[in-house]
Protein backbone atom coordinates (compact mmCIF):
# COMPACT_ATOMS: atom_id res chain seq x y z
CA UNK A 1 0.00 0.00 0.00
CA UNK A 2 1.42 3.14 -1.34
CA UNK A 3 0.27 6.78 0.31
CA UNK A 4 -1.33 8.87 -1.99
CA UNK A 5 0.07 12.57 -2.90
CA UNK A 6 -3.09 14.80 -2.64
CA UNK A 7 -3.48 17.64 -4.28
CA UNK A 8 -5.52 20.88 -5.36
CA UNK A 9 -6.28 18.85 -8.76
CA UNK A 10 -6.80 15.28 -7.53
CA UNK A 11 -8.32 14.91 -4.01
CA UNK A 12 -11.71 15.29 -4.67
CA UNK A 13 -11.61 12.66 -7.39
CA UNK A 14 -9.74 10.68 -4.97
CA UNK A 15 -12.10 10.41 -1.99
CA UNK A 16 -15.01 10.48 -4.07
CA UNK A 17 -13.52 7.21 -6.49
CA UNK A 18 -12.09 5.68 -3.54
CA UNK A 19 -13.68 2.02 -2.34
CA UNK A 20 -12.30 2.02 1.11
CA UNK A 21 -12.68 4.73 3.99
CA UNK A 22 -9.57 7.10 3.03
CA UNK A 23 -7.83 8.81 5.65
CA UNK A 24 -6.43 12.34 4.69
CA UNK A 25 -3.83 14.13 6.79
CA UNK A 26 -3.56 17.65 6.07
CA UNK A 27 -0.33 18.86 7.28
CA UNK A 28 2.81 21.64 7.21
CA UNK A 29 6.26 19.99 6.27
CA UNK A 30 8.35 18.67 7.71
CA UNK A 31 6.69 17.32 9.86
CA UNK A 32 6.81 13.92 12.20
CA UNK A 33 2.88 13.22 12.10
CA UNK A 34 3.26 12.86 8.48
CA UNK A 35 5.73 10.59 8.53
CA UNK A 36 4.38 8.14 11.06
CA UNK A 37 1.00 8.64 8.67
CA UNK A 38 3.50 6.99 5.90
CA UNK A 39 4.33 4.61 8.11
CA UNK A 40 0.57 3.16 8.23
CA UNK A 41 -0.10 4.11 5.35
CA UNK A 42 2.62 2.28 3.33
CA UNK A 43 1.77 -1.21 5.54
CA UNK A 44 0.57 -4.09 4.21
CA UNK A 45 -1.23 -4.65 7.20
CA UNK A 46 -3.72 -2.22 6.25
CA UNK A 47 -4.47 -2.55 2.59
CA UNK A 48 -7.82 -3.80 3.01
CA UNK A 49 -8.77 -1.40 5.66
CA UNK A 50 -8.22 1.68 4.67
CA UNK A 51 -6.17 4.71 2.18
CA UNK A 52 -4.29 6.79 2.90
CA UNK A 53 -3.25 10.48 1.91
CA UNK A 54 -1.90 13.54 2.44
CA UNK A 55 -1.67 16.86 1.81
CA UNK A 56 0.66 19.55 2.47
CA UNK A 57 -1.27 22.64 3.23
CA UNK A 58 1.31 25.44 1.95
CA UNK A 59 1.18 24.10 -1.44
CA UNK A 60 -3.16 23.79 -2.26
CA UNK A 61 -4.78 26.77 -0.73
CA UNK A 62 -8.12 25.62 -2.67
CA UNK A 63 -7.97 22.36 -0.79
CA UNK A 64 -7.47 23.73 2.44
CA UNK A 65 -10.35 26.63 1.79
CA UNK A 66 -13.07 24.02 1.05
CA UNK A 67 -12.38 21.21 3.57
CA UNK A 68 -10.90 23.05 6.52
CA UNK A 69 -10.97 26.97 5.45
CA UNK A 70 -8.90 29.04 8.38
CA UNK A 71 -5.17 27.43 8.09
CA UNK A 72 -4.69 29.67 11.35
CA UNK A 73 -5.96 26.88 13.43
CA UNK A 74 -3.44 26.03 16.94
CA UNK A 75 -2.95 21.94 16.10
CA UNK A 76 0.11 20.92 13.72
CA UNK A 77 -1.66 18.20 11.45
CA UNK A 78 -5.52 17.29 10.90
CA UNK A 79 -6.94 13.98 10.24
CA UNK A 80 -10.14 13.69 8.28
CA UNK A 81 -11.64 10.23 7.64
CA UNK A 82 -13.64 10.30 4.22
CA UNK A 83 -16.37 7.28 4.08
CA UNK A 84 -18.26 6.81 0.39
CA UNK A 85 -16.88 10.57 -0.40
CA UNK A 86 -18.57 11.74 3.11
CA UNK A 87 -15.96 13.45 6.18
CA UNK A 88 -16.90 10.94 8.83
CA UNK A 89 -14.23 11.97 11.61
CA UNK A 90 -11.63 14.95 12.09
CA UNK A 91 -9.06 14.62 14.39
CA UNK A 92 -6.93 17.87 15.47
CA UNK A 93 -3.45 16.73 15.98
CA UNK A 94 -0.87 18.05 18.14
CA UNK A 95 1.75 15.52 18.04
CA UNK A 96 2.33 11.74 16.65
CA UNK A 97 0.52 10.33 20.28
CA UNK A 98 -2.52 11.37 18.71
CA UNK A 99 -2.20 9.59 16.03
CA UNK A 100 -1.43 6.44 17.40
CA UNK A 101 -4.59 6.86 19.21
CA UNK A 102 -5.99 7.33 16.67
CA UNK A 103 -5.12 4.08 14.83
CA UNK A 104 -5.48 2.04 18.49
CA UNK A 105 -8.67 2.79 18.81
CA UNK A 106 -10.15 2.56 15.44
CA UNK A 107 -7.63 -0.17 13.65
CA UNK A 108 -6.77 -1.88 16.87
CA UNK A 109 -2.84 -1.52 16.13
Amino acid sequence: MTVLTLTDANITAEILQAELPILVLFHYPPNAIAKSFEAYGSSNKFSNTFICGKINIMENPETIDAYIGDTSYGYESLLLRFEHGKETYRLEMQSVNDLHRFMQENYAI
